[in-house]
């Protein structure tokens, strides 16, 4: 069993780190459940196979001497589950039942003892007769009754270790159900029978037998890990002298009354075991003697027959020589281990077979019929004949017939009702250690899942704790509006904004396992800390480069060149994009457009700082394709000032400007600092190339001169706008020369 604790111990941690490693590897979404899975199945699949090669070498090397043996126990006890499962009475298996194993010597009467038990068994597997005769027990047979399985066992199995421990193996209860249940097992004990005529075979024969079967004992102790009872019945007394006199006057009440000794548990009182244990069995024994001594002089009245007094008389002074035997049989049978779980003597009993005579009515034999003398085929019939065929009266006839005293009342009276002995075997060493087991690993479950719930509640503190601290700061330093922020604040802006990017991803993809176990707060959080972002956003960064924006609109400059037209155009539809359009800003122009009209950006010249910024003008880019956080009302006069001196300029500068839009869009302006990170260490090019003017963008640009009449401006940045009037080739030339 400690193979299969040792290896659910490990699968359970395997399970734990399958578990944990995709949060250490920061996967996230789908590809993180994908590889908990594959590794908690290939954690599974292979307990499953170690396992199964641990069985597979286990019976190997069992041997094959036991090999047909072992199938036939097999095939008994599914046979015996099988019926116990289909009947009303038990619905259960053998291993989940009460069971009593019945071991003795060949000969010693086993199957006959279940037979006049008075329980009235039923046989669920095994042989009991052949013929009319009763057979001697093969492998096993298996009985059932009063909710109680008997298990005899032939001495053949009971002699091979290895086909002994096939049975407590197939009939042992689960360890684990015990376990998670009330951590006792269904109860076992072992009725030993033995035949008393091997008394006359001496002392070493007997000692031999004993420690056979005590090594047996040891064995189902060790499997069972728990103590269990031991019941010994000396069967066949009517091989002893003076028995069958002794009991053939006992009324019907008398021989089914129970003849042994129901010993107490024996406590562990300091000592020699073989002492102690032999002066409580000599003495129960001399007390058994007693009582059938004084019971002489009761019995000695009814003997008629004046030769069979003497043996009436002698029989308890015959059965008290047998006690120095007796009691060395069951010390050594029973002599307990330091090592582990023992069975201990709870009691030993004697039953035996006598003579009783039954009376019963049968047919008198009819009289032959006398021939006639020259009779042939046909004749007359004579009154005398007639007489002859009358049919014959009954008679009453006396007969012989076995019957076992001192027996029907031991298993209904003693065996079945000896709860406290019974109950010994409920508690086993197993099922603690078990217990223990799944309790520890409980235990280290809990403190696993108690120290990610530490982490994740730190983690989730520590979010809330860091939005808190930057809200508290900026709420401190922040005016309503300014045109010049601070690094300090632009870096608490910063920490909020990365927050906030780290909560989308959590949305989307789902968040680290060290922030859930149930903890997780980010969603309720992110409301929040959207609007107090946005908020200081506004009057950091946003509030001045809008007003940038409407004072270049409401101001237009007096020069009428394509980069006029250029950036009258970009600063035009980035306003519109803040406002009314925030749909469009997926422009790859707007957060250049932004950073160009933003006073913070245009007077620092410490990259750093200029990477805040931009960062900030990106988010609220991403942000604004979806919603926009703040008013959509713009300035209409300094909207329709600004469409109108974009209007001054030919038709082209607007295709122009859309193409460099359909250029740019999918492609990324290089910055040579930002493209390669730490150079501003050594090489400060803080310059943007838009998208339209890298290689790629100049590709699509040379396409898009090609088609011309596709690109005639964008309306809701320019207002209504009339046709171009100007031939295609002369469009593509000029357009070429740009």
């Amino acid at each position: 069993m400690g193979i299969y604790i040792i290896t659910a111990v490990v699968l359970v941690i395997c399970l734990v780190l399958s578990w944990l490693v995709g949060s250490l590897l920061h996967l996230q979404g789908a590809s993180l459940w994908i590889l908990r899975g594959i590794l908690s199945l290939l954690c599974i699949a292979g307990a499953g196979l170690f396992l199964w090669f641990h069985r597979r070498v286990k019976r190997e090397e069992s041997g094959l001497g036991v090999a047909a043996a072992g199938a036939e126990i097999d095939v008994l006890l599914r046979e015996a589950d099988r019926k116990l499962k289909a009947s009303r009475a038990a619905s259960a298996t053998i291993s989940s039942m009460p069971a009593i194993f019945i071991l003795g010597e060949s000969g010693s009467a086993k199957t006959s003892v279940m037979l006049h038990s008075g329980l009235e068994p039923e046989l669920l597997a095994g042989q009991v007769y052949d013929g009319s005769d009763v057979a001697s027990t093969d492998i096993l047979n298996v009985w059932f009754a009063r909710k109680t399985v008997f298990i005899e066992v032939s001495s053949k199995i009971a002699s091979d270790p290895a086909s002994w421990a096939r049975v407590l193996q197939k009939t042992r209860p689960s360890q684990i159900k015990s376990a998670f249940g009330k951590g006792q097992f269904a109860s076992r004990a072992v009725l030993m029978c033995f035949d008393s005529e091997r008394f006359a075979s001496g002392g070493d024969a007997l000692a031999v037998s004993a420690r056979r079967f005590a090594a047996r004992l040891r064995e189902m102790a060790a499997s069972l890990g728990a103590d269990f009872p031991v019941y010994a019945l000396f069967t066949r007394m009517d091989h002893l002298p003076h028995f069958t006199e002794y009991v053939s006057n006992l009324t019907q009440s008398e021989s089914g009354e129970v003849l042994g000794v129901t010993l107490p548990r024996r406590t562990g009182s300091q000592g020699l075991f073989v002492e102690e244990e032999n002066n409580r069995v000599n003495r129960t024994f001399d007390q058994l003697v007693y009582s059938l001594s004084e019971k002489r002089i009761e019995y000695l009245p009814r003997e008629a027959a004046a030769e069979r007094l003497p043996s009436v008389y002698e029989f308890p002074r015959e059965l008290r020589k047998l006690r120095g035997i007796v009691s060395q049989f069951l010390i050594e049978l029973t002599k307990p281990t330091q090592l582990g779980a023992n069975c201990f003597l709870r009691g030993f009993y004697f039953s035996g077979v006598r003579p009783v005579i039954m009376m019963e009515s049968v047919a008198a034999a009819a009289p032959a019929a006398t021939a006639v003398a020259g009779g042939g085929a046909t004749r007359m019939f004579r009154p005398a004949d007639l007489q002859q065929t009358q049919p014959a009266g009954r008679v009453v006839q006396s007969r012989k017939v076995p019957e076992w005293t001192f027996l029907p009342h031991l298993f209904n009276e003693v065996i079945l009702r000896d709860r406290d002995a019974l109950g010994a075997s409920g508690h086993s060493a197993h099922v603690q250690v078990t217990r223990r087991m799944l309790f520890g690993i409980a235990g280290l479950l809990c403190l696993v899942v108690l120290a990610l719930a530490a982490i994740s509640f730190s983690n989730n503190r520590a979010l809330e704790q860091s939005i808190a601290a930057s809200a508290e700061s900026l709420s401190r330093s922040v005016p309503a509006s300014t045109d010049a922020p601070s690094l300090d604040q632009l870096q608490e802006l910063e920490k909020i904004r990365a927050t906030l990017a780290d909560l989308q991803t959590y949305s989307k993809d789902g968040a680290p396992f060290s922030y859930r176990i149930g903890l997780y707060s980010g969603d309720r959080i992110y409301p929040d800390a959207h609007k107090l972002y946005f908020r200081y956003f506004q009057r950091l960064l946003l509030s001045s480069t809008q007003a940038n924006m409407l004072t270049s609109l409401r101001q237009p400059p007096a020069t009428r060149s394509s980069d006029d037209f250029q950036q009258m155009y970009a600063r035009l539809k980035s306003y519109l994009i803040t406002t009314s359009h925030h749909e469009k800003a997926d422009w790859t122009g707007f957060v250049p457009a932004l950073l160009d009209r933003s006073g913070a950006f245009r007077r620092t010249t410490d990259p750093a700082t200029q990477d805040v910024i931009r960062k900030q003008f990106a988010f609220y880019s991403a942000e604004l394709v979806a919603a926009n956080p703040y008013s959509s009302e713009n300035d209409s006069a300094a909207v329709e000032r600004g469409r109108a001196y974009l209007k001054q300029f030919s038709g082209i500068e607007a295709i122009y400007q859309a193409m460099l839009d359909d250029a740019g869009r999918g492609r990324s302006a290089v910055n040579f600092n930002r493209q390669f990170p730490g150079s501003a260490q050594a090489v400060v090019d803080t310059y943007e190339v838009p998208a339209a003017f890298t290689k790629s963008g100049f590709q699509a640009m040379q396409k898009s001169i090609q088609s011309p009449e596709k690109f005639s401006g964008e309306e809701w940045v320019l207002g209504p706008q009339t046709s171009l009037g100007m031939p295609l080739d002369s469009l593509r030339a000029q357009l070429a020369q740009r």
